[in-house]
């Protein structure tokens, strides 16, 4: 999605001319727009990196809007920029009824492409008449199509993986949304670029019956929530393993505020041009992991930004893979008489817990100092092996930071928290 690559940039440029707009300035009024004008935009969600198969149709189907709804309108439109001949319009104007706000249009492509070859497009209404010069939507739309071969992943006979959610499980409890089965895995068919090793296709994640059993526990909420999950596939770049990361793309509808369209992406420069933490999974044994914490971002054009990924379990668990459990969550129990209970739950594969606890907060840059310093150490340390409440005294009271690290049979780190 091309909007969101420069996200973080006009946020940051919004800023600056907020305050370039308390400077005492010379005012002149602008040219008025037409008296005719109809306020016609692109809503700018469909300027998407199309990622299409062979047997897909060579058509794609867009939107466009007017803020003036009376009268009829036949709005001419024009290719500005394409691959010559790749692209053609279905008509030569963009046809409204008496009443009618929204409508669609169609654009075709060649069939005569090479696969993996991305092909971009740009369509633009340039008549005054319907455009407002000084309206925050866009009469320009453009997006890009690369068509390629789709195979089937598939490993000693298993072809179907697992996908385990911490992007609707952030998106719910910053919202104050209580789920009955956060975290929720679920098998999913998986697909590998015939061109490109390591860039994967997840089919149908954010179905209506798999959000019912993460909000209520079962199917009860399934017809609900039909209209917010169109079961979008979730594209995966992993061709460098060390460096993986999700490009923007659409997810699902907001169910809870009614926000409309959620889009998922990695906080890293591949998406962002400004601002990222730059903070990639892996892909190591078959499994796709988002380890950090808020490494990820859901984004509603409506709404603005927010970190996903709050636990850092998004996972994807490759077909013949096997996904282990190195989680370590820790909570604490109001202390009495200078001890406080701690509690300790370990995942099935945590071999041990090494944890340290530092007097007062820490900053972001002490906290992964710190971290760095944990996960090799073997010295001055507390050590875990199982669930289970600990209690923890100190000699005064006051503000304390833990940070607990989990390891495997090998001694190797794994996560903390």
């Amino acid at each position: 999605m091309k909007t969101m690559k420069y996200l973080k940039y006009i946020l940051m440029a919004a800023v600056s001319l907020t305050f370039a707009a308390c400077q005492e300035e010379p005012y002149s009024q602008g040219e008025p727009d037409s008296l005719f004008c109809q306020g016609l935009f692109f809503p700018q969600e469909q300027a998407e990196d199309f990622v299409l198969d062979p047997e897909d149709a060579n058509v794609l189907t867009f939107t466009v809007e007017r803020e003036v709804e009376d009268g009829e309108a036949e709005v001419p439109y024009e290719l500005i920029s394409s691959e010559e001949g790749f692209f053609e319009l279905e008509e030569d104007f963009l046809f409204f009824d008496d009443g009618q706000k929204k409508a669609k249009f169609k654009v075709y492509f060649s069939e005569d492409y090479e696969l993996g070859e991305k092909y971009e497009c740009t369509i633009k209404v340039t008549d005054p008449e319907y455009v407002s010069k000084y309206a925050l939507s866009s009469s320009e739309l453009s997006f890009s199509v690369t068509v390629v071969k789709w195979e089937r992943v598939t490993k000693g006979g298993v072809d179907v993986g697992l996908w385990r959610d911490d992007f609707f499980t952030s998106f719910a409890n910053q919202l104050g949304a209580p789920l009955a089965q956060p975290y929720l895995e679920k098998e999913v068919a998986v697909y590998e670029r015939a061109d490109l090793p390591g860039f994967y296709k997840v089919d149908e994640i954010y179905t209506s019956d798999y959000l019912s059993q993460m909000y209520a526990g079962d199917d009860s909420f399934t017809d609900e929530l039909e209209e917010y999950c169109p079961a979008a596939s979730i594209l995966i770049n992993a061709t460098n393993p060390s460096k993986v990361y999700i490009d923007a793309q659409f997810a699902f509808y907001d169910p809870f505020m009614n926000y409309g369209a959620a889009y998922i992406c990695s906080d890293v420069q591949e998406v962002f041009t400004s601002g990222y933490s730059n903070q990639y999974g892996t892909l190591k044994n078959g499994v796709i992991e988002f380890k950090h914490k808020n490494s990820l971002v859901i984004y509603l054009p409506s709404a603005g930004t927010a970190y996903a990924n709050n636990a850092g379990k998004t996972r994807l668990v490759l077909p013949g893979y096997r996904g282990y459990d190195y989680s370590v969550a820790v909570t604490n129990s109001p202390s009495e008489n200078g001890v406080m209970p701690l509690h300790f739950v370990l995942g099935d594969d945590v071999a041990e817990v090494r944890y340290q606890v530092f007097d007062g907060h820490l900053s972001d840059v002490e906290m992964v100092s710190k971290l760095e310093n944990l996960q090799s150490a073997t010295v001055g340390v507390k050590r875990v092996t199982e669930s289970g409440t600990y209690d923890f005294s100190t000699s005064k009271t006051g503000f304390y930071t833990l940070i607990a690290c989990s390891y495997d049979a090998a001694g190797n780190y794994q996560e903390y928290d």
